[in-house]
């Protein structure tokens, strides 16, 4: 039988990982929209850029699913393709939600509040449909896949994502998936595990990564 666990136990599996980094940022980004004052346009720009941030790591997310993890296992079963029918509506979602933060950005006028309002319904709508698309995917595909895919075979498809893009994509790629261990304690164990080099390389792309990114949204 072929299982999907780790090698070392105390390392969680990556697509759970992937999941609880990417409620996280979007918590995060969601958070900040809701006490950001709409008359601060350097705010709103803040929040803005960190919305695309997260955009970027789940549209990274989706391509490991489409052009990896599920081809691996269509070769070995079906499986629901509701998962993929989501990606789509998701990425809708997100289309219209990337419109309607521009208008609010280009309005300085009495109109901003009204474009906040609509912004922050599709917010919370998508932070619903997101939790909903986690929960299909980890019920129905993620035991499946775990009981299909050989742990060895899984490797190797990880291995080919993780060496994909540029050195700049593969360094903010690690970093959101380090963000989404359960704790802090569990991020420095799997740190510990890399390589002498890779652990020293690794701790100053965090430190980079929440320079540019996270603190965009500490305000």
């Amino acid at each position: 039988m072929g299982h999907i666990k780790p090698a070392d136990p105390k390392i969680e599996d990556g697509w759970h990982v992937s999941h609880r980094h990417l409620t996280r940022f979007y918590e995060a980004y969601l958070a900040a929209l809701r006490r950001v004052d709409v008359s601060n346009t350097d705010h709103l720009h803040r929040v803005h850029q960190y919305f695309h941030f997260y955009i970027e790591h789940l549209k990274d997310h989706h391509d490991f699913e489409e052009e990896l993890l599920f081809p691996t296992l269509l070769k070995k079963t079906e499986f629901p393709h509701l998962a993929s029918k989501q990606h789509k509506e998701l990425l809708e979602i997100v289309g219209t939600m990337i419109r309607h933060f521009q208008k609010l950005l280009d309005d300085s006028g009495s109109g901003r509040a009204e474009h906040y309002d609509v912004l922050l319904k599709e917010s919370e709508d998508l932070a619903v449909f997101q939790a909903e698309h986690f929960e299909e995917e980890e019920t129905h595909i993620l035991p499946l896949y775990r009981e299909k895919v050989p742990h060895e075979e899984h490797k190797a498809v990880e291995k080919k994502f993780r060496r994909r893009g540029t050195l700049k994509a593969r360094k903010f790629r690690l970093c959101g998936h380090i963000g989404g261990f359960k704790t802090e304690e569990d991020a420095e164990y799997f740190i510990g595990k890399l390589p002498w080099i890779m652990r020293k390389l690794v701790k100053s792309w965090r430190k980079d990564y929440a320079k540019k990114v996270t603190s965009l949204v500490e305000f």
